[in-house]
C-alpha cells in the first residue's frame, strides 16, 4: 500500500505533467489561432489541477496528523466534512476512581465518553448481574452501555501481586550484562534487589478491610420493632427473661433515616404492666437529677446505665411490629454481662485485691446515689449490676472493671411500703413481717440496702450467692426464723468464715447484722478501714 506522502507526491507529478504544453505534430504550419487555443488549455488544465492538489493535500495532511494517536485495536473515527478537524474516540468510555453503590450502579469519573467530557462525574445504570467487578474489568450495565473499570476505590486485591512482578524486572534486565562482558559483581546486584522491594509494604492494605467492616456486621434482627412515634429500635437476637419474670428483655439498635440499624447496642425492656415501667422511667429520672455521688462530677450518670428513652404506648406506633398489645417499653445503653453471670464463668473463687475493691466501691456509689435522692433500691443483688467496657479479666484482676447498676423498678421512696422484693435481698425484718402477713406494712430504710450491701459483698469474695441452691420459699424462711444467725455470735450471720481477708469479713459481718440499727450507712461503709487501707474513695492502691 501507499503511503499518504507517496500518494501526494504522484498527484503532483500528474498535474505538472498535465500542464505542459502539448507538443505539435509541425510547429512550422500552426498557425496563431492554435498557438492561442493551447494557451487557453494549458491555462485552464493548470488551475483546475493546482485547485485540486491543494485540496487533497490539505485533506490527506489532516488524516495524516491524527493517524499516529490513534490505538493498535480497532477504532471509531468521526470526520466532519465542512471542516480539515477530525475527532477520534479509540475504545470502550473508561471509569476511574470507582465505587459500587447499594442500588448496583457504578459512580466514578468518566474519561474517553462519546459525549461526557473527560473528568465529569457519572453515575451508571445498574450493573448486568454477570458483569466481574474488580480493577481492568470491562462491564455491562442492564441498558447495555459497556464501561471499562480503571483503578476503583473499592477493596482491592493485596499487593503481593504487585511486589512478585517487581521481583522479575530486575531478572530481565540482568540477561543483557553477560554480553556486555560485565564483572560478576554486577550481575550479583539485581538479585539482591527483588529481596529489599518486598521489605517495603505499601500502607494501604488497612484501608480496604476498614471499607469492608461495616457490611460484615451481623446484627441478627428477629423482625421486632418498638416504635416511640420519634425513634424506632430494631429488636436483635432471642429474649432474655427479666429475673423478676415479669418483663422482656431484649438487645436492640437505633434505626436510621433508611430504616437501617445504627449506633450501639442497646437494651430495651418490654411489659405489658405499664405502672411499674412508667415508676422505673420516674426513677431513674430522679436519680439522675438529685442523686449525689462523691469523688466525681458526673453524678449519677458514672454509677448507672443511662435511660436512652421511655416509650409508654409502644404497642400503638405505626412502626411498632411483633409486640404484645397494652406494652410500653424503656430503652438504656447496653452492658457486657451482670455480675452473677461473670462470677459464673469464670471466678469460681470470687474476686480479689484491686478487682474486688474497684467493684465493691461502685457498687456503694449506686447506693449513695440512690439514698441522696431519697429512694430505697430494696432489690440490690448481683443480677442488676453489669461490667460496661470489657472489664474483667480471666483472673479478676483487670485495672479497667468498671461495674454500673441497672433495674431501678423496685426502688421506693424512703419510709415507703416495698412494691415487690426478693427473697436473697431482703433483710430479716422483711421477711419476718412478710411470713406473718404484713409485709405491705413494712416501711423500707436505707438499712434494707446496707443488709443487701453484705450480701453482694460476700457472693463478689466467695464466688457464690450465699442462699445457693435454695429456692426463694426457703429462702425466706430461713430469714424468718432466724436459721441463719451464727450461734457463736447472735449478732450475726453463720457462714462468714469463707472470706479470706480479715478487715473484709468484719465489714461483710456488720452489714449483716441482724439488728437494723447497728447496721452501718453507705457513708460508714465507705471509711470502713477495708476501704481506707486499700485506696482512697474510687482510687485503688
Amino acid at each position: 500500500m501507499m503511503q499518504p506522502s507517496e500518494a501526494i507526491s504522484s498527484r503532483k507529478q500528474r498535474c505538472i505533467c498535465l500542464c505542459r504544453p502539448l507538443p505539435s505534430r509541425n510547429s512550422r504550419s500552426t498557425g496563431n489561432s492554435r498557438s492561442t487555443n493551447n494557451l487557453l488549455r494549458v491555462a485552464i488544465l493548470s488551475i483546475i489541477c493546482c485547485c485540486c492538489c491543494s485540496l487533497l493535500s490539505a485533506r490527506i495532511v489532516t488524516v495524516t496528523a491524527f493517524v499516529p494517536h490513534l490505538p493498535a485495536a480497532s477504532t471509531t473515527r468521526t470526520t466532519t466534512t465542512s471542516t480539515t478537524t477530525t475527532t477520534i474516540f479509540a475504545g470502550t468510555p473508561r471509569i476511574d476512581e470507582w465505587l459500587v453503590l447499594k442500588s448496583g450502579a457504578i459512580q466514578g469519573t468518566i474519561s474517553n465518553h462519546p459525549t461526557l467530557p473527560d473528568g465529569y462525574e457519572i453515575t451508571t445504570s445498574s450493573l448486568d448481574p454477570k458483569s466481574t467487578i474488580r480493577d481492568n474489568a470491562l462491564v455491562v450495565t442492564s441498558s447495555g452501555s459497556k464501561y471499562k473499570l480503571l483503578k476503583g476505590l473499592a477493596p482491592k486485591e493485596p499487593p503481593k501481586t504487585k511486589m512478585t512482578k517487581m521481583t522479575k524486572k530486575p531478572k530481565t534486565n540482568a540477561k543483557p550484562l553477560p554480553k556486555a562482558k560485565a564483572a560478576p559483581k554486577a550481575k550479583a546486584k539485581p538479585q539482591e534487589q527483588p529481596k529489599a522491594t518486598p521489605a517495603k509494604p505499601p500502607p494501604a492494605p488497612a484501608k480496604p478491610a476498614a471499607v469492608q467492616a461495616p457490611t460484615r456486621i451481623n446484627y441478627d434482627l428477629n423482625g421486632k420493632v418498638v416504635g416511640s412515634g420519634k425513634d424506632d429500635y430494631l429488636l436483635v437476637g432471642k429474649l432474655i427473661r427479666s429475673s423478676s419474670k415479669r418483663s422482656q428483655i431484649y438487645y436492640a439498635y437505633k434505626a436510621d433515616s433508611d430504616g437501617n440499624p445504627s449506633g450501639p447496642k442497646l437494651t430495651v425492656k418490654i411489659t405489658n404492666v405499664k405502672q411499674r415501667l412508667a415508676r422505673e422511667n420516674i426513677n431513674y429520672n430522679r436519680v439522675a437529677s438529685k442523686g449525689r455521688v462523691a469523688f466525681t462530677l458526673e453524678g449519677s450518670n458514672s454509677c448507672f446505665i443511662k435511660k436512652v428513652g421511655f416509650c409508654p404506648n409502644a404497642d400503638i406506633s405505626p412502626s411498632t411490629v411483633g409486640i404484645p398489645k397494652g406494652s410500653s417499653a424503656l430503652v438504656l445503653e447496653s452492658g457486657d454481662q451482670n455480675i452473677r453471670a461473670f462470677l459464673g464463668d469464670s471466678q469460681k473463687n470470687g474476686l480479689t485485691g484491686s478487682a474486688f475493691r474497684r467493684a465493691a466501691v461502685n457498687i456503694c456509689r449506686c447506693v449513695e446515689a440512690m439514698h441522696s435522692s431519697g429512694l430505697v433500691w430494696t432489690d440490690l443483688k448481683a443480677e442488676n449490676f453489669v461490667l460496661v467496657g470489657g472489664g474483667g479479666n480471666s483472673n479478676g484482676n483487670s485495672k479497667t472493671i468498671e461495674v454500673k447498676g441497672i433495674d431501678l423498678e423496685s426502688a421506693v421512696p424512703i419510709r415507703s411500703c416495698p412494691e415487690d422484693y426478693s427473697p436473697e435481698a431482703c433483710p430479716p425484718e422483711f421477711a419476718e413481717a412478710e411470713k406473718a402477713g404484713r409485709g405491705f406494712e413494712f416501711e423500707c430504710l436505707k438499712t434494707y440496702d446496707s443488709w443487701s450491701l453484705g450480701m453482694i459483698f460476700y457472693e463478689l469474695a466467695v464466688g457464690k450467692n450465699y442462699f445457693r441452691g435454695k429456692s426463694e420459699d426457703a429462702i425466706l424462711s430461713l430469714l424468718a426464723t432466724g436459721a441463719i444467725v451464727d450461734p457463736t455470735d447472735p449478732s450475726s450471720v453463720a457462714g462468714l468464715d469463707a472470706i479470706e481477708d480479715d478487715r473484709l469479713r468484719d465489714l461483710v459481718r456488720s452489714c449483716l447484722s441482724i439488728n437494723p440499727k447497728k447496721r452501718p450507712s453507705i457513708g460508714q461503709i465507705l471509711l470502713h478501714p477495708y476501704f481506707l487501707t486499700t485506696g482512697l474513695g474510687p482510687l485503688t492502691f
